[in-house]
């Protein structure tokens, strides 16, 4: 923002111009790259909230929210009050209604501690420029706060093989986790840029330091439909 004072009846700045930090939201499909990206924004200095960090703060133990996804999936009840979270990843993953019953307690809980996070640090540092990684963007409702919305992409069979690496899991579980998600061409149409993540770090990090670069110029277009 510019402040203006007047001198001699002519406005003049009083103040440098600041540059209005960015607000960037960042989806994908399972194993697209999502965590890499946002890291590699980091590093160029953006502050970067996580949808998964925030879903397991709320679900820490003791957590009201933790009790209630307890009481609604007896069978995800770990020790010590810690949910067992690959048996709940089996049963959300594996049925639609169960996966819509644990994002309606999650997701309230979630975009809130979120915006306040983003709120939080963007009140104290106007000019900061803030990335929220999260997977289920669209689904949560999520797309409002943005002025741009980055979808990573990468080919079914990477994204097979990178999730069964990571989790441990078999082919088969692999495909029914990608296939419970929204479908790549849906999530793909409504957001503003896709990066295709097919490739090598490098190859990821050169074109989101470029995007990055170029959104700051306001060489990338950061105005929103009102619906998307």
């Amino acid at each position: 923002m510019c402040d203006r004072a007047s001198v001699n009846g002519d406005a003049v700045l009083s103040s440098p111009c600041r540059r209005r930090g960015l607000r960037i939201g960042l989806t994908g499909g399972i194993a697209s790259g999502k965590s890499t990206a946002a890291a590699i924004l980091r590093t160029a200095g953006c502050e970067v909230f996580s949808a998964d960090q925030a879903a397991r703060a709320v679900l820490a133990p003791g957590s009201r929210c933790a009790a209630d996804v307890a009481a609604r999936f007896p069978g995800a009840q770990g020790v010590a009050g810690q949910l067992d979270r690959p048996a709940l990843a089996r049963v959300v993953f594996s049925d639609p209604v169960a996966r819509a019953a644990l994002e309606a307690i999650l997701h309230p809980r979630i975009l809130h501690l979120l915006n306040d996070q983003m709120e939080s640090v963007q009140v104290d540092r106007p000019g900061l420029d803030v990335v929220v990684e999260a997977p289920l963007l669209f689904e949560a409702g999520m797309q409002r706060w943005f002025s741009v919305i980055v979808a990573l992409n990468a080919a079914p069979a990477q994204q097979a093989i990178r999730l069964q690496r990571r989790d441990g899991i078999d082919a088969a579980a692999a495909q029914a986790r990608i296939r419970a998600q929204m479908p790549s061409k849906v999530r793909e149409a409504r957001s503003d840029i896709v990066i295709s993540n097919d490739g090598d770090y490098g190859a990821l990090a050169a074109r989101m330091i470029q995007l990055l670069s170029d959104l700051r110029a306001g060489m990338v277009g950061q105005t929103r439909a009102a619906l998307n």
